[in-house]
């Protein structure tokens, strides 16, 4: 019963140690490049929503009579 308390305990203190572990310079290349990508993302769905509305906009104004 103790074993496994004590199992548990250093599997979580190895969970613990392992997310408070500095980061590979590979690993924070990768999350900076996705971090990049998500901007891109991000500015690219909100430019063609724009155009996408002024575009709508302007059909509107050129079909009233």
């Amino acid at each position: 019963f103790f074993i496994k308390i004590l199992d548990l305990a250093t599997g979580n203190h190895e969970l613990y140690m392992r997310r408070r572990r500095e980061q590979s310079i590979e690993v924070q290349q990768m999350k900076y490049f996705e971090e990049q990508q998500q901007q891109v993302r991000k500015q690219l769905s909100h430019f063609f929503s724009f155009h996408h509305k002024f575009k709508f906009h302007l059909i509107k104004r050129k079909n009233k009579p």
